[in-house]
């Protein structure tokens, strides 16, 4: 086997030939096995562990053979890429990483100008309060229910608008509302605009 590995493939469909043999052949085999992946050379005299072992060993062989063709592909990978005469860190980075598509976008309005805007509940029921035209009472759930999606969807009306003047907004917003005698709760059935 190769010099320093310390590993090896057995692949699963052999299952199908151990199953066949006692457990103390299957044994003998596991055992021999495992001494030819550590370079002993075993010798059986059993012909049943010869016969069982020779497809495992020609298996063995393809695979180190591959396996040695990915370790020198992966040395030589290696060397072009850090043992370059007079090699900058940048030449060391690999092309497709060189030209990464980089991609800004900037948003205009930040979080902490958002939080500026957004009056607490308190000071928007109360200014719902103040204006005569409406019924607070009546109109308490739906404005309430108003603020909850503005705040869901950062102070922007069910448009996408920024709410500059929320004020003005809301008085503007009154004659759409539906009035609710009953106070229920947010999670009910019943249409919010």
């Amino acid at each position: 086997m190769a010099e320093n590995k310390k590993s090896f493939l057995l692949y699963c469909d052999l299952i199908h030939t151990v199953e066949q043999m006692p457990n103390e052949l299957a044994g003998e085999l596991f055992k021999h096995i495992l001494s030819y992946v550590n370079d002993k050379n075993p010798i059986s005299e059993s012909l049943i562990i010869n016969l069982t072992f020779e497809p495992i060993k020609q298996s063995l062989k393809r695979d180190l053979v591959k396996y040695e063709g990915i370790r020198q592909k992966n040395i030589d990978n290696a060397n072009k890429r850090w043992n370059k005469d007079n090699a900058t860190a940048s030449d060391r980075i690999p092309t497709y990483a060189k030209n990464a598509v980089s991609v800004s976008d900037s948003v205009s309005d930040s979080v902490s100008d958002i939080k500026k805007n957004i009056p607490p509940l308190s000071e928007f029921l109360d200014f719902c309060k103040t204006i005569k035209e409406i019924n607070y009472t009546a109109y308490e759930f739906s404005l309430k229910s108003k603020y909850e999606s503005w705040v869901d969807n950062k102070w922007k009306d069910g448009n996408g608008n920024k709410i500059k003047n929320w004020k003005s907004k809301i008085k503007n917003t009154i004659p759409f509302l539906k009035p609710q005698e009953i106070k229920t709760s947010r999670n009910s059935n019943i249409p919010q605009i």
